[in-house]
């Protein structure tokens, strides 16, 4: 076994890594459990639109809407935008094309 001394000095060294890790992220800790609360929660899968969030660009003008504050671009295929998950821990942000649907209606592939 193991002497009570030597589980409470264990338990010490664990608690250190744990703050310093927890410190490391940059997030408090009060935020993490936000973001375990809502890995808890069931999207609404009626919409993957749901799962995301305009993410405004930092040079975009203050009063301008996020939708406009995020798009990246317009082709010929649709609007891209910079968003980022709603929920969770991921932070990264990510460029999504928006397609609207009546422009791949009927759309065939061709050899």
């Amino acid at each position: 076994g193991v002497s009570d001394a030597e589980f409470q000095e264990e338990l010490s060294g664990l608690r250190s890594e744990m703050r310093d890790g927890f410190a490391s992220t940059g997030v408090k800790l009060d935020e993490i459990k936000k973001m375990m609360a809502a890995l808890g929660k069931e999207p609404d899968r009626s919409s993957r639109m749901s799962l995301y969030a305009y993410d405004r660009k930092p040079e975009a003008p203050p009063g301008q809407k996020d939708k406009l504050a995020a798009r990246l671009g317009k082709g010929s295929f649709g609007v891209t935008y910079r968003m980022r998950k709603v929920a969770g821990i991921d932070t990264r942000r990510y460029a999504v094309k928006m397609i609207e649907s009546e422009d791949v209606d009927g759309a065939s592939l061709e050899k």
